[in-house]
């Protein structure tokens, strides 16, 4: 006795197109009920049943499982970079498809449409795109990494304090600069990477303190700033102090052959020697409301 049963196909599989071919599924007449799991296909493929009798067989008609194209993994404006804190649109270039779907980094599902908005870019970020055709196939997944650019803004100085006429060395650590605006905020910038600069303003004052700051620009256009409040202090080193102070002072002997003795009701910083014509000789440091000069090796100097 002959026994069939009824056959049981997958539905239309989303992978490349083949020309056809037959494929046999013997069934024995024990396996009532059974059905084909027929697997991953990559091409169109036909199939039929066998059904065996002792040496008779019989085949049913056959049944085809359509493979449709591949899709077309989407492509995106993407950017190589971006600056630090942009607030950018995405958008599939030529769509061409009824839907496309986004996914964060983790693959979880975002919404749908041609574009998406990412706001504030504050670190690297990774997208997933997905296209999505009319008979229900998925493309495989486009990554999208959002790379924030790393310019970053810094430097170093050589001292902290300086005496009026004199220079402070400054030293870029800037990370992916390719230009540079120094504003030591004395009425100009200056474009090199490790300027030296002479403070010569102090704005009636004898020692007053300066802001510095550094703009820095990427090769990508980005741009990152560094402002230091009150990081160089500039003095007059002649009396080192305020004007609007009332400054006591004294010297003695006069004229001196060996020693000076100085007194101040403030404490003396700088104390300079110059020669009768004015050739500087020796610059003296202090840091002391009494001191003393040793003059027995000079000869027709001037104090100040």
């Amino acid at each position: 006795m002959r026994r069939t049963r009824q056959f049981v196909s997958e539905p239309p599989g989303c992978h490349n197109r083949f020309q056809p071919f037959r494929r046999i599924w013997p069934v024995q007449l024990s396996e009532v009920g059974s059905f084909l799991q027929s697997g991953a296909h990559t091409e169109d493929t036909y199939f039929r049943r066998e059904v065996t009798s002792g040496n008779s067989s019989s085949f049913s008609n056959s049944a085809k499982i359509t493979v449709y194209q591949p899709l077309v993994i989407p492509v995106t404006d993407a950017k190589s970079f971006y600056c630090k804190g942009s607030s950018i649109q995405l958008s599939v270039v030529n769509p061409v498809y009824i839907s496309y779907k986004w996914y964060d980094s983790s693959q979880t599902y975002l919404q749908d449409g041609t574009k998406m908005n990412v706001s504030n870019l504050a670190s690297d970020k990774k997208y997933y795109l997905k296209a999505l055709n009319s008979e229900g196939c998925f493309s495989d997944p486009a990554e999208i990494s959002l790379n924030v650019d790393n310019v970053h803004a810094g430097f170093t100085h050589d001292i902290s304090t300086v005496a009026l006429g004199n220079a402070v060395k400054f030293t870029s650590t800037s990370i992916n600069a390719k230009s540079f605006a120094w504003d030591f905020f004395e009425g100009d910038i200056i474009y090199e990477e490790n300027p030296v600069h002479y403070y010569n303003s102090l704005g009636g004052t004898n020692s007053k303190k300066f802001d510095v700051k550094l703009n820095v620009i990427s090769p990508g256009g980005c741009l990152d700033s560094l402002l230091l409040s009150d990081v160089i202090t500039v003095f007059n080193d002649i009396t080192g102090i305020e004007t609007s102070k009332n400054v006591m002072f004294s010297y003695y002997p006069n004229p001196v052959t060996e020693k000076l003795y100085v007194s101040s009701s403030e404490r003396i910083r700088t104390i300079k020697v110059f020669t009768i014509n004015g050739n500087l000789i020796q610059s003296f440091i202090f840091n002391e409301e009494s001191v003393s000069i040793d003059f027995s090796q000079l000869k027709s100097v001037f104090i100040s």
